[in-house]
């Protein structure tokens, strides 16, 4: 069985747009609930308030490195596919 390399070039760039989509909606969606968790922690004060931030920023950090992670594998599938185009030339 040969392998299709335009075949491979193309599902490398599906899977690209699919992560770079994925991240634009994350993104979208992260501000929203920043914007919302924002307005109401101005209102939510005591210890649960600070619980509640504590987790908040738990899950920000997590978000970040998420979204980090997954821009260094659309720069590597960058690579690839680039190396690809070299190869058909």
């Amino acid at each position: 069985m040969e392998l299709d390399l335009y075949k491979l070039k193309e599902g490398l760039k599906d899977y690209k747009q699919t992560l770079r989509e994925h991240n634009a909606l994350l993104e979208a969606s992260r501000r929203d609930v920043e914007e919302a968790f924002f307005a109401f922690s101005l209102h939510y004060g005591g210890e649960k308030g600070q619980e509640f931030r504590n987790h908040w920023q738990i899950t920000s950090d997590w978000l970040d490195d998420y979204i980090k992670t997954t821009n260094h594998l659309v720069s590597f599938l960058n690579d690839g596919i680039n190396k690809l185009d070299k190869t058909n030339t």
